[in-house]
């Protein structure tokens, strides 16, 4: 374990100072991740070999985020009476249940039953993963910390859909079910040697601002985690494989590999994102990642070339990587003792909201001819320049600056 932990050390915390969080929640939060990732691979194709029709398997993916969205708030709120852990191990035993039951399902509706069964699991995981997280930074260490965070994330949803296909393709497509169940008994296993714990009470210097400022800061970061989510599921996932596929022939390997980029990208910059802070500030370093993606989607948007998608999808990883870890911070410095796990449930909340409405209303806007995929973007940018003047102003106002 040793080994393990001078691992993550050396690539969240370039500095000497306080410890980040603890490796057995950075290892359950990769295996849960990796897990997720190589469901999602072979989701759709498992959901029509059980009968579903092309829009039944979308409503069948649909019951994860559901449940996910509805659960992440009280997950958040039980977490502090009952302590970050013990929700953690439930979501983790939660996941490994459901998936070893899903290698086994013979119907439609079971499979719709597990994946709401998941959903609640990686609800009440995540959350509590990320109020730890929180309860353990301080203000100066909080951007090292969910960089932490979020690059064990990526790392599981990077390599979780290849080793999905390569699962499926050797065992069949119940196997990346199975191995979602094991990947979640390992993370179970790591988060089992964090000691029990409970949320500690902020210390006076951290409360942070007042009640007003607190629940402006906190829909400010609400508003700007929905639109990000919102954008990137939008843009990367659904308009951007369009472009790449109508316009540009590509195939989907060609697609894959953009998409790897992405991850590519939003892993180098988690690299560095506590070095960027420390130097520049936390809202000066907002602004220009806002400022990437804006730049991004001006690229997707008058792309005439084929080679054009790949400084988007680079651009749009690293843009939104950033603003993400930021949002997450300033979350955590609004959030008053006793409710840091209300907030970062509502901030899951709204991320998931984005990620689910985001392809909705992106769909929508392809099947208009009088908006199209031009329109389609521009819904992205107009949300996210809206929701980012709201973000930055409350910070302004609250001096959170840096």
């Amino acid at each position: 374990m040793k080994f393990v932990s001078d691992l993550f050390g050396r690539w969240w915390s370039p500095s000497s100072d306080a410890a980040g969080p603890p490796v057995g929640l950075l290892l359950g939060m990769f295996f849960t991740y990796t897990g997720i990732g190589m469901v999602w691979s072979v989701l759709t194709v498992y959901a029509t070999e059980l009968g579903a029709s092309a829009a039944t398997a979308g409503a069948t993916i649909s019951a994860f985020g559901l449940s996910r969205l509805i659960v992440s708030v009280p997950a958040g709120m039980i977490s502090e009476r009952l302590g970050r852990t013990r929700v953690m191990m439930f979501g983790l035993l939660t996941i490994a249940l459901s998936s070893f039951v899903a290698l086994l399902v013979q119907s439609l509706p079971m499979l719709i039953a597990c994946l709401l069964l998941q959903g609640i699991g990686s609800a009440c995981y995540g959350t509590a993963a990320l109020s730890a997280v929180t309860d353990r930074g301080t203000p100066t260490t909080r951007v090292r910390d969910m960089s932490a965070y979020q690059t064990a994330t990526q790392i599981g949803l990077s390599i979780g859909p290849g080793l999905g296909g390569f699962a499926a393709a050797l065992w069949g497509y119940g196997a990346p079910f199975g191995c979602q169940g094991v990947m979640a008994l390992i993370g179970f296993i790591a988060v089992m040697r964090i000691p029990a714990d409970r949320p500690k009470a902020a210390a006076p210097s951290e409360k942070g601002p007042g009640v007003r400022g607190i629940l402006a800061l906190i829909a400010g970061v609400a508003a700007l985690s929905y639109a990000l989510f919102f954008s990137r599921v939008a843009s990367s996932w659904i308009l951007m494989p369009l472009i790449a596929h109508t316009q540009f022939d590509m195939g989907i390997g060609t697609i894959g590999a953009l998409l790897t980029a992405s991850s590519i990208a939003s892993l180098v910059v988690l690299r560095f994102m506590p070095w960027m802070v420390r130097r520049y500030g936390r809202f000066t370093i907002m602004v220009v990642a806002n400022a990437i993606v804006l730049v991004a989607l001006a690229i997707l948007a008058f792309a005439g070339v084929g080679w054009m998608l790949w400084p988007f999808t680079i651009l749009m990883g690293a843009g939104t990587t950033m603003t993400t870890a930021l949002v997450s911070t300033y979350a955590a410095d609004a959030a008053p003792p006793g409710s840091v796990g209300a907030v970062m449930g509502s901030m899951r909340m709204t991320t998931d909201l984005g990620a689910i409405t985001g392809p909705i209303f992106a769909g929508f806007c392809v099947d208009q001819p009088w908006l199209g995929i031009s329109g389609g973007i521009g819904l992205c940018a107009a949300l996210l320049v809206v929701t980012s003047a709201i973000f930055l102003a409350t910070a302004t106002s609250q001096r959170l600056g840096r």
